[in-house]
């Protein structure tokens, strides 16, 4: 399997869980109970993320493409 760029595919997690961390601070700030759910789902990129920086997985690059196309299903909605 190529893995592809993964530079390109790490920025794009990386991007993704900042979208989600402010996501997160706006419903927070909001006092929206929605901003557990939206946590819990930051701290499951970041175990992601670890994952991939540990090497824990083969197939890197599929896991980072799982992060902003999951985030995607759950933004819209």
């Amino acid at each position: 399997m190529d893995d592809g760029d993964l530079v390109a595919l790490e920025r794009s997690a990386r991007e993704t869980l900042a979208t989600q961390h402010a996501i997160a601070d706006e419903l927070e700030h909001a006092d929206d109970p929605r901003r557990w759910f939206t946590r819990l789902y930051a701290f499951t990129t970041e175990a992601i993320l670890g994952a991939y920086a540990r090497e824990d997985v083969v197939h890197r690059a599929w896991l980072l493409r799982l992060v902003p196309r999951f985030h995607a299903y759950y933004f819209d909605n």
